[in-house]
């Protein structure tokens, strides 16, 4: 006795038509609910769980902002000061204790650049793309 199992194999639907002894309109009636059983079988297979609202809206996407939230921040400040961290207390000391001035030459030495910097930014549309007010200093969303 061998401890094979028997071979279940699923038999594929078979959708097609036998139309020898009918007429016209008989055998295109028999098409037509072979394709509408197909039709369901092939939905029954592909249905997942969908909102109610994305059903009635398919078209509608969800927003995924040009700036996330975390980095929303740092690009405020870059577009402030010209830089994305701020030069500290703790920054300058470090900087004093490895014999470097303490204020490094960036746009805190330079206002004028990070005028001009400010300026290219919004120039270049950067500042629209990721819904930055300039005048009020504040992100749209």
């Amino acid at each position: 006795m061998s401890n094979e199992k028997p071979n279940k194999e699923k038999k594929p639907i078979d959708f097609t038509i036998r139309t020898e002894n009918m007429s016209a309109s008989n055998a295109a009636s028999a098409s037509m609910k072979t394709w509408a059983r197909g039709f369901d079988a092939a939905k029954k297979i592909t249905a997942h769980n969908q909102q109610e609202e994305n059903i009635m809206y398919p078209w509608r996407r969800p927003f995924f902002p040009a700036a996330p939230d975390v980095a929303k921040p740092s690009l405020k400040r870059d577009f402030e000061l010209g830089l994305v961290y701020p030069i500290t207390e703790e920054v300058s000391g470090a900087r004093k204790a490895c014999n470097l001035d303490p204020m490094p030459p960036t746009a805190h030495q330079f206002p004028e650049q990070a005028e001009k910097k400010r300026k290219l930014i919004e120039e270049l549309g950067v500042t629209e793309e990721v819904k930055f007010d300039a005048k009020k200093r504040v992100y749209d969303y």
